[in-house]
């Protein structure tokens, strides 16, 4: 019996010491929250200066030329892609806050931003979306679209799962 007890008060103290003592990594987790926080608020980007664009991917070759994708509709996109990524994290933190009128707004208004840079891609999405599925070779302003529209999409399916609630 006391055998018992003597093992008890040993596991009890071991329970105990690895409940308090296990927060080792909590420092780094906020250090890496606190550097999330500055990333966040990085500032709009820049227009494009002559960019080098994404190397062209090879395939067949197309039965129609692509479109030109002009700097003037990067510069564009990238901008209310910022804003509309910026309306989404002001509105999370409104939400948090208990702002619920401001939180509706701002998650409207980044969900239609969204909505006005996939009409404004429109006219390029349809290429692409021909050229993938046919296999056609596309120039690099194709590509990078590819993956552009991978983020945009990420924060659209967000902002549109928020504004549904």
């Amino acid at each position: 019996m006391i055998v018992g007890g003597v093992v008890g008060v040993v596991a009890l103290v071991a329970i105990v010491a690895f409940l308090i003592g296990g927060g080792g990594d909590q420092g780094t987790k906020a250090a890496e929250n606190g550097n999330r926080q500055a990333e966040s608020s990085v500032p709009a980007p820049e227009p494009r200066a002559d960019s080098p664009r994404k190397a062209d991917k090879v395939g067949k070759t197309p039965d129609r030329p692509a479109p030109e994708i002009a700097d003037e509709v990067w510069d564009r996109v990238n901008r209310m892609y910022h804003d509309a990524k910026q309306k989404h994290d002001e509105g999370v933190k409104a939400r948090s806050s208990g702002e619920t009128a401001r939180y509706t707004t701002l998650i409207k208004e980044s969900f239609d931003l969204i909505q006005a840079i996939n009409a404004e891609l429109e006219p390029y999405t349809t290429w692409l979306e021909e050229a993938v599925l046919e296999g056609w070779a596309m120039p690099g302003a194709y590509v990078e679209l590819e993956g552009k529209l991978g983020t945009i999409d990420k924060l659209g399916s967000r902002v549109q799962k928020l504004k549904q609630r």
